[in-house]
């Protein structure tokens, strides 16, 4: 899983083991201590997560069920809409390095902050039947070339990260 190096971020984990015999889960947080002050919000962070699923002891149909449903329940409004722009997201199947990937990317635009906007970009290996990697990387105020930069170099690094 590509991990920032800690220099800039503050990380943290946790690991949940199934109590009823199901999924376990560990997740990886990394989130940059530093903001820009814009009136009544920030902006300017970097946010990483990552979550490895086993579900090695359930079938394959219902790790599936449980780990697509892990994917769907993620939320990409984070200012109130005077502020900003709903999110425009665009989702498509892809190999990295040769490892499959669902990935989700995502562009709320600033409104008072012409040019600028928040990125989203959600990946989940599906390389397994019975476990997968989840991943989530959240840049704020960056341009939307440089939005396009980041979005792909963060799927990139799960190929590399896989060889």
């Amino acid at each position: 899983m590509p991990v920032p190096p800690d220099e800039f971020m503050r990380c943290w984990g946790s690991s949940e083991p199934s109590r009823t015999g199901g999924l376990d889960l560990e997740r990886s947080d990394c989130v940059m201590d530093t903001r820009i002050f814009v009136g009544d919000y920030t902006t300017g962070s970097i946010g990483v997560r990552h979550e490895s699923y086993d579900g090695s002891k359930l079938g394959a149909l219902r790790f599936a069920a449980r780990y697509a449903a892990s994917f769907r329940n993620e939320g990409f409004v984070r200012l109130r809409s005077e502020y900003q722009t709903k999110p425009q997201c665009n989702e498509d199947y892809v190999a990295s390095g040769g490892l499959p990937l669902r990935a989700v990317i995502c562009l709320r635009a600033y409104k008072k902050l012409p040019q600028l906007y928040d990125l989203s970009v959600l990946v989940a290996t599906l390389d397994q039947s019975r476990s997968g990697v989840q991943g989530r990387f959240d840049a704020q105020g960056l341009s939307f070339a440089n939005a396009q930069r980041l979005a792909k170099h963060y799927i990139e690094a799960y190929g590399w990260a896989a060889h």
